[in-house]
C-alpha cells in the first residue's frame, strides 16, 4: 500500500477528482429521469462485454457487439431532449453546489431512516421541509431546538412521548428549528376518511406554503408526503427519497 502511495503524485488526485465531479454531476442532472434508468442498463451491458471479452466468450462478443454498433446511436436519437436539457442544466451548476446536493443527500437520507423506524413501529410523526416560504409564524408555536438534523434526534423526539411528540418537526438548511410546532388544519372536505390531524396538517401547510411535508400515521404506519397539490399516499421507503429528491430541488 506505502509502494503505491509513493507512486501517486498532486495531479493523479486531481485527476480522479475532476473525474469524479464531472461523472457526479452527470448523475445529479439525470437522477429522477427515464434517462438514468438507461444509463444504469448501458453499464450492464458495458460490464457483459467487458465479461464476453475477459473470458473469450464468443456469443456475448457478438450480441454485445452488435449493440454498441447500432445501439448508443439509437439510445442518442431516443433520448435526445433529455440529453439537450441535462448538458443545459450542467452547464448552469455552480461548482459549490456540488457541497450543497451533498448535504441534501445526507439530510433526506436521515429522514428517511427515521421514517422507516416510524413505519414499523407505528410512530406517528409530521416533519415539515421549509421552503421559500417562511414559516416563523409557526416556529413560535413550539420550542427551539436549532440542531443538526439527526436520525437518533428524530426518533428521539417522535418516540419518546413527550411533549413535543404530537407536533411537527420543521427542518430549514438542514437544521431542526423547532418541534412540537402547531400547524394549520385544511377544512377540504375531498380527503381520505383515514386521515386524520397529521394528515389534515400537512395539508393545511401545503395549502399555504411551498413546504414539503412528510407525515406517519399513528394507526397503520404508512407514510404521507404532501407538496402542494400533490399528495402521494401510502408510499415506500424508495418513493419516499425520490419524491423528496424532487421536490425539494424544484
Amino acid at each position: 500500500m506505502i509502494d503505491i502511495l509513493r507512486y501517486i503524485t498532486w495531479t493523479d488526485l486531481l485527476d480522479i477528482i475532476i473525474t469524479f465531479l464531472i461523472f457526479y454531476g452527470i448523475y445529479l442532472t439525470i437522477r429522477g429521469t427515464r434517462a438514468l434508468q438507461i444509463l444504469l442498463g448501458v453499464g450492464l451491458f458495458i460490464l457483459f462485454r467487458g465479461l464476453g471479452e475477459l473470458l473469450n466468450l464468443h456469443m456475448l462478443n457478438f450480441l454485445f457487439g452488435r449493440f454498441f454498433e447500432v445501439g448508443l446511436i439509437f439510445l442518442i436519437i431516443l433520448f435526445q431532449p433529455e440529453l439537450r436539457a441535462g448538458f443545459t442544466n450542467l452547464g448552469r451548476r455552480r461548482f459549490w453546489s456540488f457541497f450543497e446536493e451533498l448535504e441534501s443527500e445526507e439530510l433526506i437520507d436521515r429522514i428517511v431512516k427515521a421514517c422507516k423506524k416510524f413505519s414499523r413501529r407505528e410512530v406517528g410523526g409530521l416533519i415539515v421541509l421549509e421552503k421559500d416560504v417562511g414559516l416563523k409564524n409557526l416556529l413560535d408555536t413550539g420550542t427551539e431546538i436549532n440542531s443538526l438534523v439527526t436520525t437518533e434526534l428524530l426518533t428521539t423526539i417522535f418516540m419518546s412521548k413527550g411533549p413535543l411528540h404530537d407536533g411537527a418537526v420543521i427542518i430549514k438548511d438542514n437544521k431542526i428549528v423547532a418541534a412540537g410546532c402547531v400547524l394549520p388544519l385544511s377544512d377540504r372536505t375531498d380527503l381520505p376518511a383515514n386521515f386524520g390531524t397529521r394528515h389534515r396538517a400537512a395539508v393545511g401547510l401545503a395549502e399555504e406554503s411551498d413546504a414539503v411535508i412528510v407525515s406517519i400515521s399513528e394507526e397503520t404506519g404508512e407514510i404521507t408526503l404532501t407538496h402542494k397539490n400533490n399528495i402521494h399516499i401510502g408510499i415506500d421507503l424508495e418513493q419516499l427519497e425520490d419524491y423528496l429528491y424532487t421536490y425539494m430541488s424544484l
